[in-house]
């Protein structure tokens, strides 16, 4: 008989970003980011700063996106093409929930070693919001982002947490909020074609969402990526 073997969810993801990263730019994909970015961008180059002002991020998770789609700034003008530019907003455009999954956990990443731990996450979450004025000081930062973590990281009954987790692990516990994992669809770029979703912009709407929501605060884990 044959043995199907059945490979990890992280190894089955990981291939599915890169092969949708790697993917021919259609022409439809041209027309709309064309609209979208308001230019034709595909033969231009931009500094990080740039980079942040076309997906209206901070220079934190400028760094951190680019490092998730291996964007190597190595050249003497540190410039980034406006062809990889492209190949990740259609990434973050059109990829799946599970694909969207895996954004948001190597962006935690911070040593790319495809694992993420509590300090890793905390480490993000600390430098992510001195860029904004989101909590009140950082006694609430720090309430926050430990509720948040535990979310992640629970407690057993032998009062042990666990500290790190793989991809897998942290598919997981987004597939048992089901609340969090449809939000993913939100890591994305807006459909300009959709008439009825211009009349706010996207990222307002979704802030809307969070106030309405801040007793789940595993939504967390997705505002990092709201203004893309």
């Amino acid at each position: 008989l044959r043995h199907t073997v059945s490979l990890p969810v992280g190894q089955v993801v990981r291939q599915q970003f890169k092969e949708l990263y790697n993917e021919p730019i259609s022409k439809q994909h041209e027309d709309h980011f064309r609209v979208y970015f308001n230019d034709d961008i595909r033969s231009k180059t931009f500094t990080i700063d740039k980079f942040g002002d076309l997906f209206q991020i901070k220079a934190m998770l400028s760094r951190r996106l680019l490092m998730v789609f291996n964007i190597n700034l190595t050249n003497e003008a540190n410039l980034i093409s406006g062809l990889d530019i492209l190949r990740i907003a259609r990434v973050l455009w059109s990829s799946s929930m599970s694909v969207k999954s895996f954004i948001l956990f190597k962006l935690f990443d911070d040593n790319n070693d495809d694992l993420i731990s509590i300090e890793e996450i905390r480490l993000f979450y600390q430098n992510y919001t001195s860029e904004f004025k989101i909590f009140r000081d950082q006694q609430h930062q720090k309430e926050v982002i430990d509720i948040f973590l535990k979310e992640f990281f629970p407690i057993n009954d032998d009062a042990i947490q666990q500290r790190e987790l793989n991809f897998d692990g942290f598919y997981k516990i987004l597939q048992r909020n089901p609340n969090a994992l449809q939000s993913l669809y939100l890591i994305s770029v807006p459909d300009q074609d959709r008439e009825e979703e211009n009349e706010l912009m996207w990222y307002q709407r979704f802030w809307s969402y969070i106030i309405n929501n801040t007793n789940r605060l595993i939504f967390l884990g997705i505002y990092i990526l709201i203004t893309i």
